[in-house]
Order: structure tokens, then C-alpha cells, then sequence
């Protein structure tokens, strides 16, 4: 059998296509970020976004199986480039163990602290909590910790200080790895959004399987896959991708129903060991893998 592992851009897949042909074996392709929908952001002509179509939908319709590390990609898929679902799977991306094992408890300091670690791009839409975080500026029982850089970092900054909200929301800019843990500890509740305008703000940030090691309650602004996720799991509680203020209905929820969310951080946890080590991913692979030569070989 021939594996692709495939990322961005989906031309990367050409070599396994064409070493599968030539040896006449079926080619399994997991997927990690769906064409052409990675580079609309990038495209304005849209001669030029269909073609990248066409490219894309070529190129996946040569491949035996697809497998997706999130659920929705699997009606994308159908949809946009025509793909039979029936070839295709679910099997989530592995994250790092390392942090299950590790002490995150914080201390009562008589306040909820909310906690951003990552990215601040474009596509997090870290403007929500930010938004938020102002709905609830009355309250003094609350903080919020953005830690990491991006794209749009300075205008969270400015406009928390336009929304007079700059005492409730600390930026502590980018950290080491190492030094995370000491974050973690800090925070209550952990905090993810997502855009949710397009395919991609469907899928599951690796930030949320990380989230989940820590054993932390997760609160979230997200469509898609990390939506089902944090339901299913019950790890937290989420609204829809851009609606502040049901972010900022669940973060009063939490600050006044603490005992409500006690459990979310196990759940997490054992939803991350059921679903995303990597022995899990491996085996996933591997059995799907088995079941494609059966039936080639058939």
C-alpha cells in the first residue's frame, strides 16, 4: 500500500499517485489540510480558485481512500470535490502525551482566571474574548490571560484599551515551551475560538487536544469538529464561532456555578486517551491499511 501524509499543498500527494499507479497499489491518503478551501484566503480571482478546485479534485479522485483528521471534512469533501464518501474515514490526529501526566492544578485565589495559549492570527478570532471579556467588565471576579503573539496581537491590545476592559485581560506575549506548564497552573478554565466562516474553521485545532491533556474545563467560540468534541467529551462548554456573547454567558456561568464544571478536566482527559494518543492514530492507520489490501488483493 502507498500512504500519503498530506499537508499543504495538496500537489504533495503527485509522487504517491504516480508510484501507486505505476506498482499498481491502492494509496491511502490522510488528509491534514483540505483543498482548495486552505488557500481561498490567499485567492480573490475566482478563475484562480477554480482552478485550484479542479487541481485538487483531480488529485483526490486518484487516491483509494481518504482519511480526514476532522468529521466535517468528510462532507466537504463530497460536496466540493465530488469525493464518494463511502471511501472515507475519521481518524483524528495524535497530540502529545507528555502532558497527561503532569500536575496542573491551580490555587484558589477567590477569582476565575481564564486562559489563551496559542496563535493570535486572523483565523483564531481572539477578538470574541476580547468582546467577551467587556460584556462582563462589571464583574470583579475574573481575569484573562492571552498568552503568545501573532498577526493581531497589537489590536487585541488596543482594543481591549478602546473596550476599557486592558485591567481584565494580561498579555504576556510568547513563552517557552518549557515554561507553559507555570500558565497552565494559573488558569481555571481554558479558552479556544475559531473563525466560522469558511471550511477550515471546521476543523479540530491541535490546541484543543493539548487543552484537554492538561485536565482543565474548556470554553470555547468554535464551529465544526471542536464543537462536537467539547460536547461529546464533556470537557466544557461552547457557543458558536463569533458569538461573544454566548462566550460571555458561559464564563458567568462558570464564575457562578464553579461546582457545575468540577468534572470537565477528567473527561477531557479520558477522551484524549481514548481518541488522541498515538497509539490510537497508529492503530486506526494501521487497520485501515489491512482492510484496503484485503480488498485490493480481492
Amino acid at each position: 500500500i502507498v500512504f500519503c501524509y498530506q499537508l499543504s499543498p495538496v500537489t504533495m500527494a503527485k509522487p504517491a499517485i504516480g508510484y501507486a499507479k505505476k506498482y499498481k497499489k491502492p494509496l491511502l491518503l490522510y488528509c491534514l489540510d483540505i483543498w482548495p478551501e486552505s488557500a481561498k484566503d490567499h485567492m480573490n480571482i475566482p478563475v484562480v480558485y477554480e482552478m485550484i478546485r479542479r487541481i485538487s479534485k483531480r488529485l483526490y479522485q486518484q487516491c483509494n481512500h481518504i482519511s480526514v483528521t476532522s468529521r466535517p471534512f468528510i462532507n466537504y469533501f463530497k460536496e466540493v470535490i465530488g469525493y464518494d464518501e463511502r471511501n472515507m474515514s475519521y481518524i483524528p490526529q495524535h497530540a502529545d502525551e507528555g502532558m497527561l501526566a503532569q500536575d496542573f492544578n491551580s490555587e484558589r485565589n477567590g477569582i476565575a482566571d481564564f486562559l489563551y495559549a496559542g496563535n493570535m492570527g486572523k483565523g483564531q478570532t481572539l477578538d470574541v474574548i476580547i468582546r467577551a471579556a467587556a460584556e462582563l467588565k462589571d464583574r470583579d471576579d475574573f481575569l484573562i490571560h492571552m498568552v503568545g503573539d501573532g498577526s493581531k496581537r497589537a489590536e487585541l491590545e488596543a482594543l481591549s484599551r478602546e473596550l476599557g476592559i486592558s485591567h481584565k485581560v494580561i498579555f504576556y506575549g510568547n513563552q517557552k515551551r518549557e515554561d507553559m506548564p507555570n500558565y497552565y497552573r494559573k488558569a481555571d478554565v481554558l479558552l479556544i475560538t475559531l473563525r466560522g466562516n469558511n471550511a477550515v474553521g471546521n476543523t479540530m485545532p491541535g490546541k484543543l487536544q493539548m487543552y484537554m491533556a492538561t485536565g482543565k474545563p474548556i470554553i470555547g467560540a468554535i464551529n465544526g469538529a471542536a464543537n462536537e468534541v467539547i460536547k461529546e467529551s464533556g470537557c466544557g462548554a461552547c457557543v458558536k464561532a463569533g458569538d461573544y456573547k454566548g462566550l460571555a454567558k458561559l464564563m458567568a456561568d462558570y464564575m457562578d456555578h464553579v461546582n457545575n464544571y468540577l468534572d470537565c478536566g477528567e473527561k477531557g482527559k479520558s477522551y484524549f486517551k481514548d481518541h488522541f494518543t498515538l497509539k490510537n492514530c497508529v492503530d486506526s492507520l494501521e487497520d485501515l491499511m489491512r482492510k484496503m489490501v484485503q480488498s485490493y488483493e480481492g
